[in-house]
């Protein structure tokens, strides 16, 4: 009786320590594509500005001409 008890506890605490380490993995994967879902934002905004920059010396050259 004590013995089963004890491979129980052992069996649930396995189970435990085991959804823990899943549920750490996946927060270190969700982490991570945040990052880099924040440097792709950043990237983009930057690129937009770039375009933007372009563009207004796009115009003032047409407009000297």
């Amino acid at each position: 009786m004590l013995r089963t008890s004890v491979e129980d506890e052992e069996r649930m605490l396995n189970f435990y320590q085991q959804e823990r380490e899943k549920i750490n993995y996946d927060w270190i994967i969700a982490k991570k594509e945040n990052e880099d879902l924040k440097s792709e934002i950043i990237n983009k905004e930057r690129e937009i500005e770039d375009l933007k920059e372009n563009h207004m010396m796009t115009i003032n050259i047409y407009k000297q001409k």
